[in-house]
């Protein structure tokens, strides 16, 4: 956490770390996985972190866990989440950053599994043994479904702004200095440096 910390004070350009307020930063983070978009000075797509289809489960699974804090897994995956989300927000001067909340990903994924498989079950208790291969396609096809839906996002973030220019000119916007290099065409092989 601290070597991320120093680095995103390097990206920043500051000389210093910068001061936080962890309170201030907590609710974007939060927020950051279902509302609000990267504020990271790492370029790439900015949409929150978690897919629309996924949030709900994933706070569904978070009620779970807080309603069976006697078992192992549950107490383990909520403690992990939690400790992301907080060393995220006291790490970041601007928050949110999506490289801090990279490791919620793994633990939201076993989150929405465990909570899946407790409704599989709850069906199954409640409607008879025929229904658990069915329960197991409606899963599977959800599974597929967020794929899709994640990968249709991604495909149109990388056609429209996944691309040389939109690199380049992200980096400039970024930077508070005078531009160092100017492209006069669409290739790569004409970067000129600026006078």
């Amino acid at each position: 956490a601290l070597h991320t910390y120093l680095t995103a004070a390097d990206l920043y350009g500051l000389g210093s770390a910068p001061a936080l307020d962890f309170w201030l930063n907590l609710a974007p983070t939060v927020k950051s996985l279902f509302w609000i978009g990267d504020a990271s000075p790492v370029f790439g797509i900015s949409t929150h972190l978690l897919s629309t289809i996924v949030t709900p489960l994933f706070m569904a699974g978070l009620a779970l866990l807080l309603f069976g804090l006697d078992q192992l897994a549950g107490w383990c995956l909520l403690t992990w989440s939690l400790a992301v989300l907080i060393v995220s927000a006291a790490t970041n001067a601007v928050t949110p950053d999506w490289p801090t909340l990279l490791p919620l990903v793994p633990a939201a994924g076993l989150i929405i599994a465990l909570l899946a498989d407790r409704l599989r079950m709850l069906i199954v208790q409640g409607f008879g043994a025929w229904t658990a291969l069915t329960s197991f396609y409606v899963a599977a096809g959800l599974l597929v479904a967020v794929a899709a839906a994640n990968w249709i996002t991604y495909w149109e973030f990388a056609q429209l702004d996944g691309d040389g220019v939109s690199y380049l000119a992200h980096a400039l916007r970024a930077s508070d200095e005078s531009a160092d290099l100017v492209q006069v065409a669409s290739s790569s092989d004409t970067l000129l440096p600026a006078d």
